[in-house]
């Protein structure tokens, strides 16, 4: 896959602010992260397990952030929308930011 490079500094908007990234499926959003924002926590929810653990119980998502952690990056949001409370929550009482990806539904 070629990697069209983009003026958006991700890792830089992450540091002031919490954002969507949504695209069409196949178009580099996972590569993007994989590649250039690995140093951030992550949670693939097109994994079995991660999307079963979330859904079950949302909530755990405050388990699993620490506070060294200042992004947190949620693949495949659209999967599990209930996530968004959890995450709203903990945008408005932590200095936590979010980049949550999603595409159109198969």
């Amino acid at each position: 896959m070629e990697y069209i490079e983009r003026s958006l500094d991700l890792e830089q908007v992450l540091l002031h602010k919490s954002c969507f990234l949504f695209g069409p499926r196949q178009t580099g959003k996972t590569w993007i992260i994989k590649n250039r924002l690995s140093k951030y926590k992550y949670f693939n929810l097109l994994d079995t397990k991660t999307y079963t653990q979330f859904a079950y119980s949302p909530n755990i998502l405050q388990e699993l952030i620490n506070s060294n952690d200042r992004v947190v990056i949620i693949d495949e949001i659209q999967r599990l929308p209930v996530l968004l409370n959890e995450v709203q929550l903990l945008i408005d009482e932590n200095d936590i930011h979010f980049l949550l990806t999603g595409s159109s539904a198969r």
